[in-house]
């Protein structure tokens, strides 16, 4: 599921990487004095991004888990009574 978004930042890094005045323009363009701490922000908001959705989705999942469990407990009543 998250391949592609995998591949696309390892490319991102590799770019980064081998052109590293790259980011010191963006560091220049927001006013940064020190590039990489723009790149630890950049990455600290893609985790804390990710942890949210990952969040979200055990969320999700743990709803439907729930309201499965209730509709088996009514089937096996509903068999047990018969």
């Amino acid at each position: 599921k998250y391949s592609i978004l995998w591949i696309v930042f390892g490319f991102i890094i590799l770019g980064v990487s081998i052109y590293p005045n790259i980011i010191i323009k963006i560091a220049s363009i927001f006013n940064v004095y020190y590039p990489p701490s723009l790149m630890f922000l950049i990455g600290f908001f893609i985790v804390g991004a990710y942890i949210i959705h990952i969040t979200v989705t055990i969320t999700r999942q743990n709803k439907m888990i729930v309201k499965l469990t209730q509709e088996l407990a009514i089937l096996k009543e509903k068999l047990n009574k018969k």
